[in-house]
């Protein structure tokens, strides 16, 4: 059965339009006539590495990744001044052999969690910062890497960032040359000092994907909204400064209480609350509207734009990012589809050994069942792997059903043994297979 596909609705076309017609009007009568002469040029792609620990999968891919990306972004520390004590600091231990034989431009990020302050320059957390900013900068160029940019992501209330900017205007100073650039949101552009925030730093990363604070077991909203993301970015286009938009390609595993509340949320290895586990959702980055946004931010290009930053670079370990796979055809404007195959190994005398294979360009995702028919034989026995039970189906029929809770995801080129049959003689087996898009 072919993969269930959503495709775009007729008023999400007609928002889509609306959205890029507002954005010729806000452009001088030159920039139209350049954008409606010139042909489109091909966006410039980079990714985020934001692994804390980095495995030899994560080296593969990187070399693997290299020819479709034009540089990385890697997470180099996350800081936390907590009130009353000193800063901690957790510093990443990165392979910079491994961002040196890949041959790509590389910024570093530092990851800053929520602080009140005070911001001012003479401040002690100030100081700490620099002091933080400089040492990561420089290990790079110890390690043979000239960083292409520093990167700040601070978790700030839009309240605080102009008390951002006094950091901001600081950290450019004393890292020049390098660029200084740093990641807002799109409910910080409403902010009377959000220009001014920007004016700041060399750059900035406009983030149109998050998690929304009201998810529940029956409200699980898009980690992306193709027509918000549009909206941020013109915006963006008439605040005159070069920016960047992060697109996501991550996933979570929300768990929920009866009452649909939250209790937990895993994703990156991480978790945010604890809790009984009682039923479970997964929420992920939507390939074929990240592959819509692709399209019309090409046909159309933002005045401002520099490209797309994907967070966050694909990892084999990672099983809730998509595969390298699935973000190179979306970065090519494509929408990836899902194919599945179910393989049947009978080269030993009575034995069929089932596997799935994901042949498509995105995951294949498993919930319902794989039906396995002969018409002559006697099967003597079978098992199930991988949280595949078999039940039989009808004399000459045994139904494969996915017992595993969570969907089970396959990336593209993988292959998962599920089971295998046992007859008395060779006998021919036919299967199908049923999957859905995540």
């Amino acid at each position: 059965m072919p993969p269930k596909r959503t495709g775009p609705c007729k008023r999400n076309n007609r928002r889509s339009l609306w959205a890029l017609l507002l954005l010729l009007i806000s452009l001088s009568p030159l920039a139209v006539w350049k954008l409606w002469t010139s042909s489109p040029q091909p966006l410039v792609h980079s990714a985020y590495i934001w692994q804390r620990q980095w495995q030899d999968g994560l080296r593969r891919a990187i070399l693997a990744g290299k020819e479709s990306l034009s540089g990385w972004v890697v997470l180099a520390g996350e800081l936390d001044f907590p009130r009353g004590l000193p800063p901690r600091v957790a510093r990443v231990e990165i392979d910079y052999a491994a961002l040196r034989a890949a041959g790509r431009p590389v910024g570093f990020a530092l990851r800053i969690n929520p602080f009140t302050g005070p911001f001012g320059p003479e401040q002690a957390e100030t100081l700490f910062l620099v002091d933080l900013a400089k040492k990561i900068r420089d290990q790079a160029r110890r390690n043979g890497l000239e960083p292409s940019m520093i990167q700040i992501d601070f978790d700030a209330a839009t309240s605080k960032i102009d008390g951002y900017r006094q950091w901001i205007e600081v950290l450019r100073k004393e890292l020049a040359p390098t660029p200084l650039v740093i990641t807002v949101l799109p409910a910080w552009m409403e902010a009377s000092t959000f220009p001014e925030l920007i004016q700041a730093a060399d750059a900035y990363v406009l983030q149109v994907h998050s998690l929304d604070a009201k998810l529940t077991a029956d409200n699980l909203p898009a980690l992306c909204d193709p027509k918000q993301a549009e909206a941020a970015v013109l915006h963006a286009t008439r605040l005159g400064r070069p920016f960047w938009v992060a697109l996501p390609t991550y996933g979570y595993r929300a768990w929920f209480d009866k009452a649909g509340k939250i209790l937990l949320l895993e994703g990156e290895g991480e978790t945010i609350a604890k809790g009984n586990r009682v039923q479970s959702r997964e929420l992920r980055a939507d390939p074929a509207a990240m592959a819509g946004l692709v399209r019309r931010f090409t046909a159309l290009r933002p005045p401002g734009m520099q490209g797309i930053i994907w967070y966050r670079f694909p990892d084999p370990a990672d099983q809730f990012n998509w595969s390298l796979t699935t973000l190179q055809t979306v970065m090519a404007g494509r929408e990836p589809r899902a194919t599945t195959e179910v393989l049947l190994d009978g080269s030993q005398p009575g034995l069929v050994e089932v596997s799935l294979a994901a042949t498509g360009e995105m995951d294949s995702v498993f919930e319902e069942a794989v039906t396995l028919k002969w018409e002559n034989g006697a099967l003597l026995a079978a098992d199930g792997l991988a949280g595949f039970t078999p039940e039989r189906a009808s004399p000459a029929s045994l139904r494969f059903s996915y017992q595993g809770g969570a969907p089970l995801h396959l990336a593209p080129g993988r292959l998962r043994p599920i089971g295998w049959l046992r007859f008395a003689q060779h006998t021919e087996v036919s299967a199908h297979v049923a999957t859905s898009y995540p």
